[in-house]
């Protein structure tokens, strides 16, 4: 699928902005280990920017909305991928303990090493890209400085 540069960048930084507020969510979650009747919060972006990454379809979609999150179906075609933001979801039909409170540490723990090493990844994949375009600059104009 071909992406166009500007909403390449764009869809980048959205999709760091996604880590960064996940980061900040799961350290919430982490610090509140102890509370009593704590929910835990998760972030959702991925699949969101998932169907804004599909191609549009013909026809209509026989299906309906069943959290306010979600897309609607009939708009979908209005969706762009610049425009998918990450949303902060709360788990409330789960509890682990006496207390009531749902934060599991090892999943918050293995969820934040997967978050650190996807905001590198990107950071790696956005590094490049600028190197690519840098590269192609210098050899347009000469090196001019």
């Amino acid at each position: 699928m071909y992406i166009p540069t500007n909403q390449y960048f764009a869809i980048a930084q959205r999709s760091l902005d996604a880590c960064a507020l996940r980061h900040k969510v799961l350290a919430n979650n982490i610090a509140n280990i102890d509370t009593p009747n704590f929910k835990r919060s998760g972030v959702t972006f991925e699949s969101h920017l998932a169907i804004a990454l599909q191609p549009k379809k013909p026809g209509k979609l026989d299906a309906r909305k069943t959290n306010p999150l979600h897309f609607d179906f009939e708009d979908r075609k209005k969706i762009i991928p610049i425009d998918v933001k990450p949303y902060i979801v709360r788990e409330m039909e789960t509890d682990y303990r006496n207390d009531n409170n749902n934060v599991d540490p090892d999943f918050e723990a293995t969820e934040l090493a997967k978050n650190t090493m996807q905001y590198t990844t990107i950071a790696q994949i956005l590094r490049n890209k600028f190197r690519e375009i840098s590269d192609v600059i210098n050899r347009a104009g000469g090196g001019a400085r």
